[in-house]
Order: C-alpha cells, then structure tokens, then sequence
C-alpha cells in the first residue's frame, strides 16, 4: 500500500493539476485507488479527472503495448479516430486540450451494425478522446505506420465541412494559416503532411442520430445521391487546403445498387480509391472447430475475397474511373472474439497473399489496413501484459512485402486437394534481396515445397537460405504458433537454383534468399 498527501489550496475558482509519482510496495492485482480527505475543516473540491499510468508511459500510452505495435511491423495507414467512432465522436479540435480536459462523448445506441447494441457495446454509452491528433501523429511516427484519418461525416452539414477542412489545415498547413500556425505554436513547426484522408464511414448501412443523447431519435442512412451531394461539398473544401490528398470514399458494391455511380459522377476524378470492409471470413463454432472447417475458412479468402473483390471492381468499373480499393477491414470474424488461435493467424495470412499477389493487382488493391489491432486481432492486451496474437506475429512475416515490387508466382495446387492448401507470395526488397512467404492452410496435412529461382546467376546467390517459420502447435481453439528460424540449402539448378522448404499444417514459412 501506498498512500499520498496533497495541500489543496482553498479560494481557487479555476481547475488544477496535481502530479505525483509513486512506487507501491506490494503487487496486487485487485488493487483500489481511493481519494479520501484528511482535514477537518468544512471543504468543497471538484474533481475533474483522475488518471493512474506507469511511469514509463508514451504520451499516456503504454509503453509495452506500443512497443508491441512496433513489432507489427506494419507500415501502412493506421486509421484514426476508428471506425464507427470516427462517425460518434467530437470535433478533432477536443483533442487539443490537456487530456484531463477532453469532455466525455455520449456514444449513441444502435449506431454501428457491426454488433448488437453498436458503438454502445462496447463503450459503456461513453467515451473519452484519449488520443488526440498530435499523440496520433507522433505515435504513427514511433511505429512507423502511415497516418489515415477519418473525417466525421453524417449529414454534410456546413459545421461537418468546416471541421474537416480545418483538420487537414492543421495537420498539413504551413505556418501562414490560421491551423498551421496553431500547430506550430504547439511545437510542430512542419506540417504533419497527412496524405490519406478517409471521407466518411460505413455511411451507406449506419442510423444517425442528430441530437443524441437530448434525443434518441435517428435518421436512416443517407440515399446514394444525398452521399454524393455530401462529397461535392466537401472535396473542394478540404482540397482547398491541400490539393494533395488521397480521398477515400466509402464503397457500396451491389449490395448498394446505384451508390458507388452516384458519388463517383459527382467527385469528378478527385477520389483515389474506396474504402471496403467485407475481408470477414467466418470462423468455426466452438462446437464445430474440427480440421476440416478452419481449413475451409483458412480457405475463405480464395474463393468468398475473389467474389467479393470481382463485385465491387465492377459496381466500380460501371462508371469509367479509374479508382481504387482500400481493404480495411477485414479478419477471421467474429472480430469481438477473445481468443486468437492459429486459426485467425493462417486466416490473416491467406487473406495478406491474396490481396497483395495477382487477385488483388487485378482488382486494384491499393492498401489493406487491419480494422483495430489492439484487442480486436493483433495484439492481446491485459491490465499487466501485451502479447502478440497469431494474427500480428503473420504481420510482422509479410512486412517484408509492403510496397515491394510482386513476383509473378504460380499457384500450387497440390495432389489431393483441388482446391489446393498453399498461398505462395513473393516479392523483390528494397536491396534486391528476394522473400518468398508461403501458407500452409491445411490443418491436418504438412508438404514440401521446391521453390526454383530461374535464370538468376549463381555467383548472386548464396548457398543457403534463411528460413523464418510460425509453426502451428495444433489447429485448436487455443492453438499458438511457435516462431523459429533456420536455414535451408540452396542448390544450383541449370540457369538457377532451387531450395525445398518443409511447410508444417497450418503454418507459415518465409524463405529470404540474400542476392
């Protein structure tokens, strides 16, 4: 236990901040802050807000779960402030003021289709903005993720305008203007230069709910047409302050007849991609988790991705644009799981090979972020750990393909199964160096694999390859994957050379040939 004491000085009308650190001499895991006055004296305090965080936090982060965040690897866009919420939550300007002064946001009910009871579900009906613009900013530079930032869009309103178009002034205007020089008169002299900016989320399937929590009334979502006159309004308001933006909308595909024409004829060519979240694989009931079904749904991505893709790139193709798709949500779901096996992993790996190898070139994948990492798929965290699940140890593997030019690679289908176990990914790195990422999405059967490396001079190639490998200790419902490295040779073979490579079930194994 231990216990601290502070003089509040009385007669003082504005609010205080009162820090301290301090080290208890015991370990608890059920323990109680209490806040107790010892004076006698008749005494009125308000108390505003009470926060207690290790001391080595990153800007009221925790340091081990954004060390974890490190160790994803990933870097691509983080979107920000989410979601659902990005449609719930303040103006970004909230998060300008001192952290113990960001009001609480009602979330309203039935918002959010994704689980029943919507943003409500799992925010208590409250939340706080925790994580402001300039922590986001800093904790993407940490990381080394790119920002992506959602911009709040209902109704189109003139005050839903002007905060965006503000936002993207503060985060990419020079000291001149009016939120530029507020940025820099925070310490950020240099723009933050944030070039993705998502228009909207899931506009086309959310209520709205224009005076909540006075009133619990909604408002259905916005029409097609009612989107596109949105966009029309906003695009040139947020160009204006920087004519370098990729804009992302949000895409319907024919589930939503009609929507993706309508705001593509009114954006005139401003949009770099849409933003689509059917990547959801259904995972298994626990009283169904046999070999078969996780094969089958390690498998989804295959065959349910490819549809999928294929629809929306013709909903988009009808309207003669040139745009792309941004895969941002997606995973075994449900993604409120609480448990992450070797199944989620083997999943996240199919889905990764697809997008970035020859269905996602045709259909024009430009990014795939993951929807929240943190507790939703990729990093389990607890009151006293932060761990990577089998989901961010598969990203931290196919890292090494982000932004690097594809191999052109054969599927394998493989004898006894027609619809074949192996995903098979390859790219060029930054120094030449060639990575070859393979999935087993088998969970019974293991194989061998030759991988042949035609017409490149033996005098570039080594004679052994480093080998990185998550193997799957079972397919069960609790399952983990044991992480190893190794090495394998690599032998010369006429204008080549060629390496055999032992594929575990339900495994990944990434081949890195030094050239």
């Amino acid at each position: 236990m231990a216990t601290l004491s502070y003089a509040i000085p009385g007669g003082i009308a504005s609010w205080q901040t009162v820090e301290s650190n301090f080290t208890s001499a015991i370990s608890s895991l059920n323990a109680t802050l209490t806040l107790t006055a010892s004076s006698s004296a008749t005494a009125r305090a308000w108390i505003g807000a009470v926060s207690l965080m290790p001391a080595d936090n990153y800007l009221g982060m925790r340091e081990d779960v954004v060390q974890d965040m490190v160790g994803l690897d990933f870097h691509g866009p983080l979107r920000y402030p989410g979601g659902c919420y990005a449609s719930v939550a303040g103006p970004w300007t909230d998060g300008l003021m001192e952290p113990d002064q960001r009001p609480t946001r009602f979330t309203s009910p039935d918002h959010c289709p994704a689980v029943p009871g919507g943003v409500n579900a799992y925010t208590d009906g409250m939340m706080v903005d925790g994580v402001g613009i300039d922590e986001y900013i800093q904790l993407c530079r940490r990381i080394g993720a790119e920002p992506a930032i959602t911009v709040k869009l209902n109704y189109g309103t003139p005050d839903e305008i002007e905060t965006a178009a503000a936002w993207v002034e503060y985060c990419n205007g020079n000291t001149s203007t009016l939120w530029g020089a507020v940025r820099a008169s925070r310490g950020y002299q240099e723009p933050f230069n944030v070039g993705i900016w998502y228009l909207g989320n899931e506009i086309a399937n959310q209520r709205r709910f224009p005076n909540y929590p006075a009133e619990n009334r909604y408002d259905l979502s916005p029409t097609s047409s009612e989107y596109a006159a949105m966009l029309a309004v906003l695009i040139p308001a947020m160009v204006a302050k920087d004519a370098n933006l990729d804009l992302i909308a949000v895409g319907g595909g024919h589930q939503y007849p009609g929507w993706d024409q309508d705001y593509i004829a009114s954006t005139k060519g401003a949009l770099t991609a849409v933003s689509w979240h059917c990547g959801y694989g259904a995972q298994p009931p626990p009283s169904g988790w046999t070999a078969e079904a996780v094969t089958a749904a390690a498998k989804w991505p295959s065959v349910g991705l490819e549809v999928g893709l294929a629809d929306i790139r013709s909903s988009l193709n009808t309207s003669g644009a040139q745009i792309g798709l941004s895969m941002d949500e997606w995973g075994l779901s449900p993604w409120t799981t609480n448990t992450y096996s070797t199944a989620h992993g083997v999943y996240a790996a199919s889905f990764l090979s697809v997008v970035v190898g020859e269905i996602g070139q045709a259909n024009s994948v430009l990014m795939a972020n993951y929807f929240e990492p943190i507790n939703e798929g990729a990093i389990q965290v607890g009151p006293f750990s932060s761990v990577l699940t089998p989901v961010g140890e598969v990203f931290g593997v196919y890292a090494n393909h982000q932004g690097q030019p594809r191999l052109v690679l054969p599927s394998l289908p493989l004898s006894g199964d027609p619809s074949y176990d192996m995903e098979v990914v390859g790219s060029v790195g930054a120094r030449g160096d060639v990575f070859v990422t393979l999935a087993n999405r088998n969970a019974t059967a293991a194989h061998s694999v030759t991988v042949t490396m035609a017409e490149f001079p033996a005098s570039k190639l080594p004679t052994v390859v480093a080998v990185r490998s998550l193997t799957a200790s079972s397919y069960g419902i609790d399952s983990q994957f044991a992480s190893s490295a190794s090495t394998v040779p690599l032998v010369s073979a006429g204008a080549g050379a060629s390496m055999t490579v032992d594929v575990p079930a339900f495994s990944v194994v990434q081949c890195h040939v030094t050239v």
